[in-house]
């Protein structure tokens, strides 16, 4: 039986697959160019332009999520067109690179070990030390069991975010949409954290997200 070796590479299965084996071998790839920052660092900018012009009030938020949505949209097709043009591999290498960059099941369940096999030695400096890279909050006034419970909440919430929801994406969409999904949905989530302060901001994101 022939097998066309370029429709098996590109099946959203074995795409899947390339990219949880690199995830669970290598981990979520760390350098400065990585998506995620660079999703933070245009978030930063775009967030002093739009006050520097005195856009930070619900206007302001909408407009902001909109240019994100907008750059995601025309990086993740644009880029992904242009390799294709170039030769199928490409593409694919894109492809499976963008999943394996927003994938971050190895590091998460690494971290939830660290903190773990802290809590069982009872090493309170260290399992707050290693709590410390799982969540966002003041680590000084927490005890063992408190490690523990920051450590359950942050897994559950980031395995929905960095495991669940990319998963869910690929499943009933097409890949490349589903890599603008994701960078949507991470740049909406770090609005969200970002900009809590402004309530007005970030209430226009919060409505957003339930449009």
């Amino acid at each position: 039986m022939n097998v066309d070796l370029v429709e098996l590479l590109t099946h959203p299965a074995v795409i899947l697959a390339s990219i949880i084996g690199l995830d669970l071998l290598f981990g979520d790839p760390v350098y400065s160019w990585h998506p995620v920052r660079l999703i933070g660092n245009l978030i930063s900018w775009f967030e002093t332009k739009l006050r520097s012009i005195g856009l930070d009030g619900k206007f302001g938020g909408i407009i902001l999520v909109l240019l994100l949505l907008f750059c995601a949209f025309v990086v993740c097709t644009g880029i992904s067109h242009f390799l294709t043009r170039i030769h199928w591999s490409l593409s694919w290498l894109w492809s499976v690179y963008l999943g394996w960059s927003f994938l971050a099941l190895r590091d998460l369940l690494v971290h939830a070990k660290h903190v773990a096999e802290a809590m069982e030695t009872e090493n309170l400096s260290e399992a707050k030390r290693q709590v410390g890279m799982l969540v966002g909050r003041d680590t000084k006034l927490m005890d063992l069991p408190a490690c523990g419970r920051a450590t359950v909440e942050s897994v559950s919430e980031n395995l929905n975010d960095g495991v669940m929801a990319p998963l869910l994406f690929f499943v009933f969409l097409e890949y490349r949409e589903c890599c603008y999904l994701k960078l949507s949905a991470h740049w909406i989530q770090w609005l969200v954290i970002k900009i809590s302060a402004i309530r007005i901001l970030a209430g226009a994101v919060q409505n957003l997200m339930i449009c």
